[in-house]
């Protein structure tokens, strides 16, 4: 008996077990077989592809139904890519694309016949892993489609369908989840979750608990309770208890094995919130921020090939797209010659890296992309062979999404440091002309933490620890320039007392600062009247 297969299944068999029988797309296609040496398969895709694209569709046919054939074309001729050179290589499989792309374009517009044309815009994904959710995707949503518009089943394939569409929950869930995260990655279909939720085919075809047709309505599974059992237990269940008694050890063993696991779990998700923000104290703030800044006051332009760290000349990749790309080949490309001093297979502190995922994750943002997908599109591109000064698995751990919310936070906190060191920088340098200039970053810090306080004050978690550690930091900066020159003291705005949070107080500090002058100077009077009691008492030996 024949198993069944979904609709999706069923239309990708269709195009893969297309027969070609004309020669008329070899000369077209054997141009690719150089373009890909070792890569023979390309020729016999190609060819498919091409066959398809003439024979699969009539105008006779439902407009509606023609254009998630057209559509599924493109995917399996992605799916098909990916799974015939067994590819993980998001550079490799875009080069394969590309051209076979290409070539169905050179084609179909020969002809007004072809009636599906290639949209690489839409269905080319610069990342694999992004191309095989949206096939999930579409996958569920051709099947439900097909499920909605047909209702003659047969009991047996009934029953299949329910499988598939109690399965489907979860998956429908993490579906959800990811396009919450980013929606970039998603079908570009308003309402969709509403639209396609599983739960109205279940309900048509009346799934019960078992995932099983029924001819009444949905079955709610009825709470089981357990049997009345007298005093003196059968045989059998003195076996299973005994059973019970001897393996109970082994159960206690693996319970305390899963605390301890869950424990340690703990332990760690602590640990990682704990420091989650604290690279803003660590980093080398003079060196990174300059690099930055540098950023700003410069036209970003391509690197050389062999000076990038990624490769922004990909076709399909947008002007927003481009502009991070080559932002951060930048900002890399400073940070390592600022840095030549250092060994050659190491460059950055772990502070770094999380600073430079904070600043890739912001400008993604910036340029009003979506985030995640966009990450994963640049981590997809990193090239194989770096430069000595920064690793591929250093560029890795860069491009990684960070959450929005915990985006949020980190911009609040770079503004703060980013204010912090232009005053420092003021304050202690060479010269003081550029004094003046200090109270207005004093302001605009004073500004963002009053803003931060008034948001986070009653959240007690480990950004307002990492906002209490700023406050620390920033008084003891003002102590500093006021021990450098008390004049400075009209150049650094404090902050009001009602957004303090610190137990450290900048009159504290002014106290413990008059302290120490008030001890260093009682201490000099101290030395200076030994000093001429010592001199007077040998002016007096002497005349003796």
């Amino acid at each position: 008996m024949e198993t069944y297969k979904l609709p999706s299944a069923k239309l990708y068999e269709y195009f893969t077990q297309k027969n070609v029988n004309t020669d008329s797309y070899n000369e077209t296609c054997v141009k690719l077989k150089p373009k890909f040496y070792g890569l023979d398969d390309i020729y016999d895709i190609c060819r498919k592809l091409l066959f398809n694209v003439e024979t699969s569709f009539n105008e006779e046919e439902d407009e509606k139904f023609q254009n998630y054939r057209c559509t599924y074309l493109h995917y399996w001729l992605n799916d098909k890519v990916i799974n015939t050179f067994n590819l993980n290589d998001n550079g490799v499989y875009l080069g394969i694309l590309l051209n076979l792309y290409r070539t169905w374009n050179s084609v179909v517009t020969t002809s007004a016949k072809f009636r599906c044309m290639p949209d690489m815009k839409t269905y080319i994904s610069r990342n694999i892993n992004v191309f095989k959710f949206k096939k999930e995707m579409y996958d569920y949503l051709y099947n439900y489609e097909e499920f909605n518009r047909n209702t003659n089943y047969s009991t047996k394939n009934c029953n299949e369908i329910c499988k598939y569409l109690t399965d489907i929950i979860t998956k429908f869930e993490y579906f959800k989840t990811e396009c919450f995260r980013n929606n970039n990655k998603c079908l570009k279909i308003d309402n969709f979750f509403e639209l396609f939720n599983p739960q109205k085919l279940i309900d048509k075809f009346k799934c019960n608990a078992e995932k099983l047709c029924i001819t009444a309505p949905v079955a709610v599974k009825v709470k089981e309770t357990l049997p009345e059992y007298d005093n003196t237990l059968s045989s059998p269940m003195k076996e299973n208890a005994n059973n019970f008694l001897t393996t109970q050890p082994t159960i206690i063993t693996y319970h305390n094995a899963m605390l301890c696991f869950l424990v340690l779990l703990g332990l760690f998700i602590i640990f990682f919130t704990l420091y989650k923000y604290e690279f803003f104290e660590k980093i080398d703030k003079n060196y990174i921020y300059n690099a930055v800044k540098s950023l700003n006051y410069s036209e970003t332009e391509d690197l050389s090939a062999e000076n990038s760290f990624i490769n922004c000349d990909i076709q399909l990749m947008g002007e927003k797209e481009k502009r991070v790309c080559r932002k951060l080949n930048s900002l890399i490309s400073t940070l390592c010659s600022n840095n030549s001093q250092s060994p050659k297979n190491y460059i950055f502190s772990n502070h770094d890296i999380e600073y430079l995922k904070f600043w890739v994750n912001f400008e993604i943002k910036n340029e009003g992309l979506i985030g995640n997908g966009d990450i994963e599109d640049l981590s997809g591109i990193i090239k194989e062979q770096m430069s000595e000064c920064c690793s591929k698995d250093t560029m890795k751990n860069i491009l990684i999404f960070i959450d929005p919310q915990d985006l949020n936070r980190m911009k609040i906190l770079n503004n703060l440091y980013k204010n912090y060191n232009e005053m420092h920088e003021i304050i202690f340098s060479t010269s003081s002309e550029g004094i003046q200039k200090c109270l207005e970053y004093s302001k605009q810090c004073v500004t963002e933490y009053n803003g931060a306080i008034k948001q986070y004050r009653n959240v007690n978690d480990y950004f307002y620890n990492a906002l209490k550690n700023f406050e620390n930091y920033y008084k003891k900066l003002y102590a500093d320039a006021l021990g450098k020159n008390k004049h400075f003291e009209k150049y650094i705005e404090k902050i009001p007392r009602q957004y303090q949070i610190s137990e450290l107080s900048f009159y504290s500090i002014e106290y413990e600062r008059n302290k120490i002058i008030f001890i260093s100077l009682l201490g000099s009077v101290f030395v200076f009247i030994v000093v001429l009691i010592y001199i007077y008492m040998v002016k007096k030996i002497i005349t003796l």
